[in-house]
């Protein structure tokens, strides 16, 4: 962009002079052309060609309109006061301003006027909303076009429904509504430059279709074995009722909760309708078939049990599962001399004859012809010392004190007692026969105990023991370590109690966490900075539970942020190209704003100081894992106008809409010094005895206190006064302390001075300008 499109109009001084060459006729005034008013004054960049209509006074029948003080323009000559011309569309393709000027043939030049290319307007392009169904994640996401990126999002009347957000950022409206009805609203956008568009919309909000949601064929049931299922209802109004007609045998449903519960007792596969209604009427219903599995078929007894001579003995044989009644048989082997095997009542009876281990095998077989069968062994022992403690012992609890007491009948006193086999935590009194001790490992346990009388007999029992899990709970601290954005977290929970293995879930953990359902881990790399609290579960293999409320803070190691390519002192009317960079890349994407901000030495402002994407505003991202700055353009620039001052550059930063601008932000400062005037163009006419000499500049201070014009004549004719020195201090003064002119155009300035020739004017030659204020002078030839 270059630095004079963003001048607005200058002043033209006009001052007056008489040259006297000897000699010499005396020649007419002519008469500068004067711009007052354009018509249109903008239009719209990117629309099409159009004519725009210049009013004023002077305009010459060959002026000719020239766009931005260096294109002309195809002008048509309508009237002295009145003239029209072409613009293509090439000059308005993009937003900026253009100084309009018109020259007459004869060298006379009007005061420039300002024509503004705006941008195309911001709009809203999303027409119609989708519905929403209670219950259900909804997302929706809104689009606009025009004005200038980024945008921003809000509802400007009315309300989304209930449970529905409208980020700011994106425009997504999402959420899970919680209420049915249509909800009437306008939404905004509003683009960088602050301009806005709105749009009303409406969302309608629905029940979802009222039905049963479980499949229809259900979880298989075993005869014997507690059976629960959960029916759950989709749509309708809370609360609801069920009923059935014909559940399976041993299983009725709860009509309030919808829970299908108890212990089959057939086995088969059973059809059977389930009734739903809600509390506003609707009624649905489905067919459910649940097969019911035979229970295996077991025996129950224990494989070894002794028996004593001489002394009577009975056994009888138990089976669980398949389909009773059952059929017994003595497979091979034999108990021993003395008893009998009853296959009617599934006994061993009578009374042992000798000693020894009696092996024999057991078979049993159920209504459907199936089979399973037990190898047992029957010892039979001479009278002795006898263990009366029954087995299994008392359950414990892993955690809490245990004692049990053995006891022993027979033999001689005193006796003493061993074990084989532990529960850890547990000891046994070698005198008392006393097993106690606190458990610290919940499972089932199996040992020996062995009783020693004073006579050398020994007698043992084979024991089992229950100990129960402690509570589950989570033992961690309720505050993790701090976390930061882009950095790998890694941190476990821990718990107690219960019976591993343990599954672990989570519900609410920053983006880019997660947690390991086997280990408790809660690992990743945090992807969004802040304060967050979460929920974290753990179940054990019992499926018991624990929940508890987690806490976490997220934040942000921002490398440091340097802005290139702008020296601590600038010059005016520069254009220095600047970058935004980071020291090293930054794992997320990056969100900024860099603003402009001007400080004059004195006086008003400069409004030419803006950057080349227009305004002293412009949006930035710097992409995950890189260190530069994106740009709306490929090379962003600085347009330091022409006042003496301090231009002072601002960064926001954001991540995924949060603000990590550090504290203090970064501040870039560059200055425009006060220096001698700058003369950019000098032109030199001549009409009869008229001379006029026009002068193009500016002045970061502002100020220029005397003008000195240098002429010469050509041979034969002489000049009395070669050299001319006006003060024009005041009138400068005038220029650059009027608030509208000094905010406008800055330091900016077209000075005409005219002088009168007494002669013949061809003659004279402008030999150079010299402008002098109180930093310097300036000397500067046509």
């Amino acid at each position: 962009m270059r630095p004079r499109k963003r001048f607005h109009r200058p002043f033209a001084a006009i001052a007056a002079g008489v040259l006297i060459v000897s000699g010499l006729a005396r020649a007419q005034t002519v008469t500068a052309p004067v711009l007052s008013a354009l018509s249109p004054t903008s239009a719209v960049a990117g629309s099409a060609a159009f004519s725009i209509t210049l009013t004023g006074s002077n305009f010459a029948p060959n002026a000719v309109v020239y766009w931005n003080l260096s294109i002309p323009l195809t002008t048509t000559f309508l009237s002295a006061t009145q003239l029209s011309a072409s613009v293509p569309v090439n000059l308005i393709a993009s937003p900026g301003v253009a100084l309009i000027q018109v020259r007459n043939s004869d060298g006379g030049q009007s005061n420039p006027l300002t024509f503004t290319v705006t941008p195309p307007p911001v709009s809203i392009l999303t027409e119609i909303l989708t519905a929403a169904v209670t219950g259900r994640p909804y997302t929706f996401n809104l689009t606009a076009s025009g004005g200038s990126p980024a945008y921003f999002w809000s509802i400007s009347s009315g309300a989304l429904p209930a449970g529905l957000i409208l980020n700011p950022v994106t425009g997504a409206i999402s959420g899970t509504p919680t209420s049915t009805g249509t909800a009437s609203f306008t939404v905004r956008v509003t683009d960088s430059l602050q301009t806005t568009a709105e749009k009303a919309f409406q969302l309608t909000v629905t029940l979802p279709p009222f039905s049963i949601a479980n499949d229809s064929t259900l979880p298989v049931g075993t005869v014997g074995a507690a059976y629960t299922l959960l029916l759950a209802a989709s749509g309708g109004t809370p609360p609801y009722r069920w009923s059935t007609a014909l559940a399976p045998p041993g299983l009725a449903l709860d009509a309030g909760t919808g829970i299908l519960s108890g212990t089959p007792t057939t086995n088969g596969t059973f059809t059977f309708t389930v009734q739903l209604a809600d509390s506003s009427g609707l009624n649905a219903s489905k067919i459910f078939t649940l097969t019911v599995n035979p229970a295996p078929l077991v025996i129950a007894t224990s494989a070894v049990f002794s028996g004593t001579v001489g002394l009577a003995y009975s056994q009888t044989f138990s089976a669980t599962g398949g389909i009773p009644p059952y059929r017994w048989a003595l497979l091979s082997g034999s108990p021993g001399g003395g008893l009998a095997f009853d296959p009617t009542s599934a006994t061993i009876s009578g009374a042992p004859l000798a000693t020894g281990s009696f092996p024999f095998t057991i078979q049993v077989t159920d209504s459907l012809g199936v089979k399973t069968s037990k190898s047992f062994t029957l010892v039979v022992e001479n009278p002795k010392l006898n263990i009366l403690t029954a087995s299994p012992l008392p359950n414990g609890t892993a955690g809490s004190a245990y004692v049990q007491r053995f006891s022993v009948v027979g033999g001689t006193s005193p006796y003493t007692w061993t074990i084989s086999g532990a529960v850890p935590g547990l000891t046994l009194d070698g005198q008392a026969g006393i097993l106690s001790g606190t458990p610290t490992t919940a499972g089932a346990f199996n040992f020996t105990v062995t009783a020693r009388d004073a006579a050398a007999l020994t007698v043992s029992k084979s024991f089992s023991v229950l100990i129960n899990p402690s509570p589950l709970s989570l033992v961690s601290g309720r505050d993790l370590s701090p976390g930061v954005v882009g950095i790998p977290f890694s941190q476990n929970i821990g718990a107690s109690g219960g019976i591993p293995p343990y599954d672990w879930s989570a519900n609410g953990l920053p983006d880019g966490l997660a947690i390991d359902a086997a280990t408790g881990e809660i690992s990743g790399t945090p992807k969004v900075p802040g304060s967050f609290t979460f929920t974290i579960r753990v179940t054990d293999s019992a499926r018991a539970t624990a929940t508890d409320l987690f806490h976490v803070t997220i934040g942000v190691n921002l490398p440091d942020l340097t802005l290139s390519g702008l020296p601590a002192v600038s010059n005016p009317a520069a254009q220095p190209k600047i970058q935004l960079a980071l020291a090293e890349p930054f794992p997320v994407d990056l969100a900024g704003q860099l603003n402009l901000g001007f400080v004059p030495d004195s006086g008003a402002g400069d409004a030419s100081i803006q950057f080349s994407t227009g305004g002293r505003s412009v949006s930035f991202t710097i992409p995950a894992n890189t260190t530069g700055a994106v740009f709306p353009v490929d090379q962003l620039a600085l347009q330091t106008g022409t006042v003496a001052g301090t231009l002072r550059l601002t960064v926001a930063l954001q991540v995924a809409g949060v603000d990590v601008t550090p504290d203090p932000a970064p501040v870039y400062t560059t200055r425009i010094e006060r220096a001698a005037p700058v003369v950019s163009r000098v032109s030199f006419t001549r009409a009869a005895s008229n001379l006029t000499v026009q002068v193009t500049g500016y002045t970061t201070a502002r100020e220029v206190t005397q003008a000195v014009f240098r002429f010469s004549s050509s041979a034969g004719a002489a000049l009395q006064t070669p050299e001319v020195t006006i003060s024009v201090e005041s009138m400068f003064n005038t220029w650059f302390q009027d608030p509208s002119s000094a905010s406008q155009y800055g330091s900016q300035f077209t000075f005409s001075q005219q002088f009168t020739v007494q002669g013949d004017a061809s003659t004279l030659s402008l030999e150079s300008v010299t402008l002098t204020n109180r930093l310097g002078s300036v000397t500067t030839k046509p």
